[in-house]
């Protein structure tokens, strides 16, 4: 709402105003102003009094985070593939936590932060100072989440619980002499061409040792000895 304004220009304020039964008439005069004796040739702003409309509730859209009033808690592995699609994605994270009436972090909250942070304290090269290693705008459709370094290539493993498998298929093409090894805990492994389950082209098939296919996402790692992450590496589907 902007009030007019008096038409030589005044400054300083508004003054004067009369209120009918029907109708509320404010008649806006500068103090400054050379016509306030005579006020009509000033504008008038009439506001006609009326029932307000009947309110309506603001549609609430619950959204992913750590508020339960809001949706259902995250898991922490849901965290931990929420940060890595950010970060993959060459973005940042914010989380939806809230102290309760005490100032308190709640219980339930403060168990997945610890989750996460403790995933990032054993996984942080994959996620700390590095980049997005597809292309701006590719939208990625499988659940791996692909970051680099100045020499290595990051796949963060993001498949739900239940869709883990120990032969792992990744859609990419390697050159020859690329390393696979798992950051955490660290084991080399082997990797075969293959053109199997992967999509159009071929592909790479990893076996992992059974004992990283727990509830939380791994990070596989790709580094060649003399070539840097795109020339040794390359997505077939993203």
């Amino acid at each position: 709402f902007a009030p007019p304004f008096c038409c030589c220009g005044g400054s300083r304020g508004f003054r004067g105003t009369h209120c009918q039964t029907e109708k509320v008439q404010h008649r806006l005069v500068h103090d400054d102003c050379p016509h306030s004796s005579t006020p009509s040739h000033c504008p008038v702003l009439t506001l006609t009094r009326s029932p307000l409309p009947t309110p309506h509730p603001y549609p609430s859209t619950p959204s992913p985070g750590l508020a339960p009033h809001l949706s259902p808690l995250l898991q922490v592995w849901e965290l931990v593939v929420l940060l890595a699609d950010v970060v993959a994605k060459n973005g940042n994270l914010l989380l939806d936590v809230g102290p309760d009436a005490l100032g308190r972090i709640p219980p339930l909250q403060a168990e997945r932060l610890r989750g996460l942070g403790a995933w990032v304290e054993v996984h942080g090269p994959a996620i700390h100072g590095t980049t997005p290693f597809l292309p701006a705008g590719a939208v990625p459709t499988s659940h791996v989440r692909y970051t680099c370094s100045a020499r290595r290539v990051f796949c963060i493993m993001g498949h739900p619980p239940q869709q883990r498998q120990q032969l792992l298929s990744l859609p990419i093409h390697l050159q020859p002499n690329t390393t696979a090894y798992l950051l955490h805990p660290w084991v080399h492994l082997p990797w075969v061409a293959s053109a199997v389950g992967v999509g159009p082209g071929a592909g790479v098939v990893l076996t992992p040792p059974a004992s990283v296919l727990g509830p939380l996402p791994f990070v596989v790692v790709l580094e060649h000895p003399s070539l840097g992450p795109k020339e040794a590496v390359r997505v077939l589907v993203p």
